[in-house]
């Protein structure tokens, strides 16, 4: 069975919006609420920009993500970009990087979030960065420019949750950008939902 609904949402509601359903058989049956992947509804561009989606391939142990930044005018002009992967967006507790794209910089946030206490790594060669909940290898990493876009691609390998018995935990996929061009990053966006 299934059900097709033609929305309408006010046009000041704009950006990534989360969708949960549930459905319920007569006898009470509930599937309870499901998260599926957020939809994203029309918005004046804004630059810098993360890309909505963020592809997700394994690779033995590890998963390259790929994240897709934009700039108004050219990949070039992009500063920092940043990807956290959470249950929320909080940088405690996260795989939290920041990528400096003028001196090939990969930074990843500690446990505690503590940006100032970040460890860095050129991303080039053989080495890798660790926190609690991820290791972010540079081997097999990649960085490409095309016009606007800035494509980076990441292994990451999430760590286990502390508690394996315990019920699977969904996961966002965050990211922000900071051009050089402009005073102020961008938003934190909504890129992917997951279970671990």
């Amino acid at each position: 069975m299934g059900l097709i609904l033609d929305l309408t949402f006010d046009s000041a509601w704009t950006g990534s919006k989360s969708v949960f359903l549930a459905a319920r058989a007569a006898e009470n049956a509930s599937t309870g609420w499901l998260h599926f992947p957020p939809i994203h509804l029309s918005e004046s561009i804004l630059y810098p920009r993360v890309l909505p989606g963020v592809t997700r391939t394994n690779l033995n142990l590890m998963t390259n993500h790929v994240f897709v930044y934009e700039d108004a005018t050219h990949a070039n002009n992009l500063e920092t970009v940043w990807g956290l992967i959470n249950t929320a967006v909080d940088a405690r507790g996260a795989c939290y990087f920041a990528y400096y794209v003028p001196g090939n910089l990969l930074f990843l946030y500690p446990d505690d979030g503590n940006g100032a206490e970040a460890k860095s790594i050129l991303l080039a060669g053989n080495r890798s960065l660790s926190n609690s909940q991820c290791t972010i290898v540079a081997a097999g990493a990649e960085v490409r420019k095309s016009g606007r876009q800035l494509i980076l691609s990441l292994p990451i390998l999430t760590l286990p949750p502390f508690d394996p018995a315990a019920s699977p935990v969904q996961r966002g996929i965050w990211g922000a950008a900071k051009s050089l061009t402009s005073p102020a990053a961008s938003s934190w966006r909504i890129l992917d939902l997951y279970y671990d």
